[in-house]
């Protein structure tokens, strides 16, 4: 009888609990922060970065490190499509079309994406997106994620050119 009154306690618990946020999630010790190129200081990989934080969530682990020890620097759409298919890294990808339903469809499947931002200068990982907010997690700061308006957020995504990738592997399951 006590284990039922447990069990029961506990899938009540579950079905009352919130959805996980944000869905895409690594742990703070996987997350890397972005590296210099070879441009030096000013010459960041934010792009592959976020590659590397969203393969490591998809499980994709001997990929992560094979982009982040062998890619650097600043990167394009198709530059960076030409590596990552050359790398054998299945992804998606949508540039200039306006795409919010590639974004939703990220998050959806829980896997995010990195997202063009700062007038295409810079990309960071889109990690939750809702009808409000938008979650996001930028390599230049690893440790933490930040939220802004879904406003916001897609004015800025949408001034850089709409430009958003995402490897398409198995992520990891929510929580819920």
């Amino acid at each position: 009888m006590k284990y039922l009154s447990l069990l029961t306690a506990f899938l009540l618990l579950a079905a009352t609990a919130a959805a996980e946020r944000p869905v895409v999630n690594l742990p703070p010790a996987m997350r890397h922060r972005n590296w210099t190129g070879p441009g030096g200081p000013t010459d960041g990989s934010c792009v592959f970065a976020s590659i590397v934080y969203l393969l490591d969530w998809q499980g994709q682990h001997r990929l992560a490190e094979y982009v982040r020890t062998h890619y650097s620097g600043g990167e394009d759409y198709a530059n960076l499509a030409a590596k990552l298919n050359h790398a054998g890294i299945r992804f998606a990808y949508t540039t200039g079309a306006k795409d919010v339903k590639f974004l939703e469809w990220a998050v959806k499947t829980h896997r995010g994406c990195g997202v063009a931002v700062q007038n295409r200068a810079h990309m960071i990982c889109l990690v939750d997106l809702d009808s409000r907010s938008a979650i996001l997690w930028d390599n230049n700061v690893p440790g933490k994620y930040y939220t802004v308006t879904r406003a916001a957020f897609l004015k800025d995504w949408l001034s850089s050119g709409s430009w958003a990738v995402s490897p398409v592997y198995t992520p990891s399951a929510p929580i819920k």
